[in-house]
């Protein structure tokens, strides 16, 4: 991850998809809908990881560009 100080973060995946989940929902919403959201971030992730692959990052913090993530 690229954060906002343009410093390479290295996360796992689970770290990632949680961080973005919490972001983007709160955490009082319905258990499948988070589920559903872990997975529509999870394949954003994976998506932007492909498309970026000769960058030193797969995704930014950046939420104009990428998925929100705290």
């Amino acid at each position: 991850v690229k954060n906002d100080n343009n410093e390479i973060v290295t996360l796992s995946a689970k770290e990632y998809v949680m961080g973005v989940v919490s972001a983007e929902m709160p955490a009082s919403y319905h258990e499948e809908a988070l589920k559903a959201q872990a997975v529509a971030a999870y394949t954003f992730a994976l998506y932007r990881k492909e498309e970026n692959k000769d960058k030193e990052y797969d995704i930014t913090t950046d939420r104009s560009v990428d998925q929100a993530y705290d």
